[in-house]
């Protein structure tokens, strides 16, 4: 007899749980896709104490920064290749000659600052090994991690009752940055390799954090505010969820104005030169001439893309990003971040000159989202990588005026 259940024959699910069609209850994340579903069944949550293992994990979480998980995972096999099999040692030898051959190796993610975060973090796990803080103190990165294993693990019956972070995690980030570690911080690390367990009731296995959105505190929302600094907002208050929060609000950087401030100075410098040689008898109707000819040529000159400039607005909140542009036609992008499966940075020559870049937002779209001429592009890219690794208050705190 054919016990396999049914849609029909099981309770109603919580909230982020779906019934498979092998008949077990899984999260939604892991229910369609087969590598997540497989990495699910094998991997997640599922204790790993070996140094090397622990090591594997917090540098894949480091390159999942901005990116989803199972990007990394698609790319995991050409990683350990790459880093050599994540053994601490040899990568802590890594010199500057190998971070250029992984900046191009084929099939990794290939971030400088990620992969030069990689050989400092096998530096930092390589000294806990060997120069120990205390007697008592962790022998291995392995060790470190599990120290801070909570001592109860919570049983939530619904994505909304599991916690953002728990203190212990809090406090593993905190010690790992103190030891040298970067890219880390307290959350998905210390839930995959199995030593902070949230299982979810009804649940075979744990759902993983950065597939849960939550909501910010009323705290957080608070301290977007206070520290909200543009003034006018590219959408009205009215049109943000209850929940969501604006974590940066931007122009386009001003150099988008440069070519017509340049040709408008010539203009003028040009105008008041002429003005300087016109004869005595003709003042009275030239001079008024000039300048009305000047402040006819500024309205295309500087005026046009004046308007331009001050209508194209960029605005990242907690949910999405959002892209205006126009007046009396008003147009423009609403992109979840739910959507965004990779974060590229590109710039040009005076790009790195005035500080800017383009910032390409890709989806499962063939095309990218591009938000060009970007201010202090590289804050606004940690900013949407730490939504997206559900680190809302981080985002939150970068500070909007850098």
């Amino acid at each position: 007899m054919d016990t396999t259940p049914t849609q029909s024959a099981v309770p109603p699910l919580t909230s982020g749980l779906t019934l498979c069609d092998d008949g077990l209850v899984r999260p939604t994340w892991a229910s369609h896709d087969e590598l997540l579903r497989s990495y699910y069944d094998t991997e997640w949550g599922l204790p790993i104490h070996d140094e090397a293992g622990v090591f594997e994990r917090l540098v894949l979480e480091g390159f999942q920064a901005g990116l989803s998980w199972r990007t990394v995972l698609a790319k995991r096999e050409a990683f350990r290749e790459a880093f050599e099999g994540f053994i601490p040692d040899r990568v802590a030898a890594f010199t500057t000659d190998d971070v250029d051959r992984l900046v191009s190796a084929p099939g990794i993610i290939r971030n400088r600052r990620k992969i030069e975060a990689a050989i400092a973090n096998a530096h930092a796990t390589v000294a806990i090994r060997n120069n120990p803080n205390t007697t008592d103190g962790p022998s291995h990165l392995g060790e470190l991690v599990w120290s801070y294993r909570p001592a109860h693990d919570p049983h939530p019956r619904s994505q909304d009752e599991v916690p953002t972070q728990l203190p212990e995690s809090v406090a593993l980030a905190a010690d790992l940055k103190s030891r040298g570690f970067r890219f880390v911080g307290p959350h998905d690390d210390a839930r995959a390799d199995g030593s902070n367990r949230h299982r979810q009731h009804r649940c075979p296995r744990n759902a993983p954090q950065a597939s849960i959105k939550h909501r910010p505190t009323k705290q957080a929302s608070s301290l977007a505010r206070k520290i909200w600094h543009d003034g006018a907002m590219a959408l009205s208050q009215k049109l943000l969820s209850q929940d969501e929060i604006i974590v940066r609000h931007m122009h386009t950087h001003i150099k988008k104005l440069l070519p017509a401030i340049i040709v408008e100075s010539i203009l003028v410098i040009a105008a008041a030169v002429g003005s300087f040689y016109v004869p005595e008898n003709a003042r009275y109707w030239a001079l008024p001439t000039i300048w009305i000819a000047v402040l006819l040529l500024s309205i295309p000159l500087i005026l046009v893309p004046w308007i331009k400039w001050i209508t194209t607005t960029y605005t990242v909140t907690t949910k999405r990003v959002i892209t205006r542009t126009g007046i009396i036609k008003r147009t423009g992008h609403d992109l979840p971040l739910t959507r965004i499966s990779d974060i590229q940075i590109e710039k040009d020559f005076d790009d790195r000159i005035f500080g800017c870049g383009t910032l390409a937002l890709q989806t499962s779209a063939d095309d990218p989202l591009l938000l060009r001429d970007v201010p202090k592009v590289e804050t606004v890219q940690v900013e949407i990588s730490n939504l997206l690794f559900n680190d809302v208050q981080g985002a939150i705190d970068a500070d909007p005026t850098s």
